[in-house]
């Protein structure tokens, strides 16, 4: 991890955007599905149907997973547990096939519960497999979902152990992210081995690319 930090670009405070996408609150209703089902399931899925997403999937998957649900004074509340309630995660979309929505890099919002686009892109196949190592599956999926980490965010707290916090962090979300593909039945497949400088500067990232999660529709 130290190597990966010590490869990372100086943080972005503040990006220039492009336009702000308002997301489905709720995510929208999905069919009724029994969660037993989602965890007996759930599998690393690699290939995608070629058909587009929707938006409200793709609002239902971030609703589920990465959105503020309520502040009580210095507290926060998310669908996933943060150790010293600090959240240091940020989430970043690669759009690629996502149905009336522009492709391109985008950042999420989690108060706001919306997209803002950081740019546009028409092709990031070549980004893709530069950043993916060879792992060419990923240019299939509807949108790719990035997780970014601030270790200053957890440092000053928690000097001996932000390492293990945020990697934890990371592991609880990217859970979130397969039951609510599974939930759908969508597909996806968590990746841990990437170019850190090529994910992050591919992403805009503002912190430290940790995990991607490629989504698509399933075959």
């Amino acid at each position: 991890m130290d190597r990966l930090l010590n490869t990372q670009k100086e943080q972005r405070e503040n990006h220039t955007f492009i336009k702000k996408i308002p997301l489905i609150s709720g995510g929208g209703k999905v069919e009724e599905y029994d969660i037993q089902e989602c965890f007996s399931h759930r599998r690393s899925r690699r290939e995608f149907w070629p058909g587009a997403m929707t938006k409200r999937q793709l609002s239902y998957i971030l609703w589920h997973t990465a959105r503020i649900q309520k502040e009580v004074g210095d507290q926060t509340y998310t669908p996933i547990p943060s150790g010293g309630n600090l959240h240091p995660l940020s989430v970043s979309i690669a759009l690629l096939n996502i149905l009336d929505m522009e492709k391109g890099i985008y950042e999420y919002s989690p108060k706001d519960h919306c997209l803002y686009l950081i740019e546009r892109r028409e092709n990031m196949k070549q980004g893709i497999k530069d950043v993916f190592q060879g792992q060419d599956f990923v240019a299939n999926a509807s949108f790719v979902y990035g997780i970014s980490g601030d270790e200053k965010k957890v440092k000053n707290k928690f000097p001996d152990h932000w390492e293990k916090l945020m990697l934890l962090e990371a592991g609880h979300l990217g859970q979130q992210i397969m039951l609510a593909c599974e939930s759908l039945h969508l597909g996806t497949c968590p990746i841990g081995i990437f170019d850190p400088l090529k994910g992050q500067e591919f992403f805009k990232s503002k912190g430290t690319l940790i995990y991607c999660f490629p989504v698509g529709i399933n075959p």
